[in-house]
């Protein structure tokens, strides 16, 4: 085997073996919210049905309730996928919630405010980290109204 053949495999296993590190990984500390609020910062509390626990934000008619991860390592990942379930309590009125992507320089979010009902709904986002960002932190940012949001099995995995 050429010297140029071993370097050129050196390359491809060592980067090719730091991407795959991260596949499938969920970058999130306690998403499930199994440990409490472990993990997690801001305005929220937990609710407990049976074995599961989940995120209750009471709204507020006037300010945005938010809650996140910091220092979530994306570095030499192209991408990222946060999952969750959701619902909304059957006072509720409001514009719904941000999901968002934040980091030195700016950030990037979506905003969902359709299709929420009483019953749990699963969603999905895709982040492109496009610009070869090593941290993010994850937010999410419940919009002023009444009522609240319940929130469950999050998840922010590798693409």
């Amino acid at each position: 085997m050429s010297r140029y053949t071993a370097l050129c495999l050196l390359f491809v296993f060592t980067f090719g073996f730091a991407g795959a590190l991260h596949a499938g990984d969920d970058l999130l500390r306690n998403g499930d919210f199994s440990r409490g609020l472990s993990g997690w910062k801001g305005d929220r509390k937990i609710a407990e049905d049976g074995d599961n626990k989940y995120v209750v934000v009471r709204l507020n008619s006037k300010d945005t309730q938010k809650f996140e991860q910091d220092d979530l390592d994306v570095k030499n990942v192209r991408a990222v996928e946060v999952k969750l379930r959701f619902r909304v309590s059957d006072d509720y009125s409001g514009r719904g919630f941000i999901l968002r992507f934040s980091y030195a320089g700016g950030s990037t979010y979506t905003n969902v405010d359709k299709g929420l009902s009483t019953e749990w709904k699963s969603i999905g986002w895709t982040f492109e980290n496009s610009r070869g960002l090593d941290e993010i932190t994850f937010s999410v940012e419940v919009l002023p109204g009444d009522g609240s949001i319940e929130f469950d099995d999050f998840s922010v995995t590798p693409q």
